[in-house]
């Protein structure tokens, strides 16, 4: 028996994927065509910003590190407006709310794909009560001999939680290499664990030498690596302790208040630090990481990095069962 029109999932599918493409389409185009368009019954009033250029890095090709590209954003959000705004900006969706948006996560670090980019902005975007959708194109305009770009349609029923503003406080703990295979290691990550606050552990690289000389560019990503070996041997020793070692993983073991230790490779080689320029240890990356996050607090225990954040001893940790000052 043939399927009726409404009745064929895939000719449905088809229907919705092309509504959304026409609907994404529109969103870019004059006014003047938007108003012939008789699917749109109650119709939002829409802010927009128009081929806004920013120079920044991004980019998974190699080729694309260490170097500015100009990418270009075209966005649309359409917003619920006041009866009676009588006037008053405070009342409307501004426009600075969109340039601010675009600055606020171009400020968290480098950012490989364009499509994390778009739905960063569209979370970021939406978090505003009075945007109810969000049409977001971003280009690169350096890449070919055309704009190489993506376009994505989002509106409030799939807001993501993916910006710094949204992440809970949490605590930043160095631990050093003494204190890392030690008889008491299990029983400071226990204490660990009972804190109110989600903690992120950094620890320094292995103990290693290098017997041939290095540029620093090498060194520093060995030294990376040895700190992502520190996470996963300080990790085994207790199930519930995780590495993180992306943005998503990180976020999510501090919403779901977990004890995790950072692997800072994958993270710190994504962003703009420029180890050309400027030889980083471990403290620079643990200060380095608290401005990614919301950080409470930064404390350090054991050997290894002397003046980085509050300097606790492991007997007064063990014995009071809590990080002074945060319980």
């Amino acid at each position: 028996m043939p399927y009726r029109v409404a009745e064929c999932p895939t000719l449905s599918y088809l229907n919705e994927k092309i509504f959304m493409v026409d609907e994404l389409k529109l969103a870019f185009e004059h006014p003047q065509e938007r108003s012939k368009e008789l699917l749109e019954i109650n119709p939002l009033d829409r802010i927009s910003l128009r081929n806004h250029i920013r120079e920044v890095e991004i980019g998974a090709f190699h080729s694309e590190r260490g170097a500015k590209q100009r990418i270009q954003f075209n966005i649309v959000v359409e917003v619920i407006i006041p009866t009676n705004p009588d006037d008053d900006v405070d009342l409307i969706f501004s426009y600075d709310t969109i340039t601010s948006a675009i600055d606020n996560e171009l400020s968290l670090g480098r950012i490989n794909l364009l499509e994390t980019l778009a739905e960063r902005l569209a979370s970021n975007i939406l978090s505003d009560q009075r945007a109810v959708r969000a049409f977001i194109r971003i280009e690169k305009l350096d890449r070919g001999p055309g704009f190489l770009g993506v376009e994505i349609v989002r509106k409030t029923i799939d807001r993501a939680i993916s910006s710094k503003l949204t992440l809970p406080d949490c605590l930043i703990v160095f631990i050093g290499n003494d204190l890392i295979q030690s008889d008491f290691t299990a029983e400071l990550l226990e204490t660990l664990a009972l804190q109110q606050y989600p903690i992120i552990i950094t620890v320094p690289p292995i103990c290693q030498s290098l017997p041939v000389p290095m540029s620093s560019f090498s060194k520093m990503r060995v030294a990376l690596l040895a700190m992502d070996q520190n996470a996963w041997i300080l990790s085994d020793v207790r199930p519930d302790v995780q590495v993180v070692e992306t943005r998503t993983e990180l976020e999510w073991a501090i919403r779901n208040r977990k004890v995790s230790v950072w692997g800072p490779s994958k993270l710190v080689m994504s962003s703009d630090i420029d180890f050309k320029e400027t030889p980083y240890n471990v403290s620079d990356l643990t200060l380095w990481l608290a401005q990614q996050i919301n950080t409470k607090g930064i404390f350090s225990i054991g050997s290894g990095a002397k003046g980085l954040g509050q300097e606790l001893s492991l007997d007064s940790v063990l014995k009071s069962k809590k990080i002074p000052r945060c319980n």
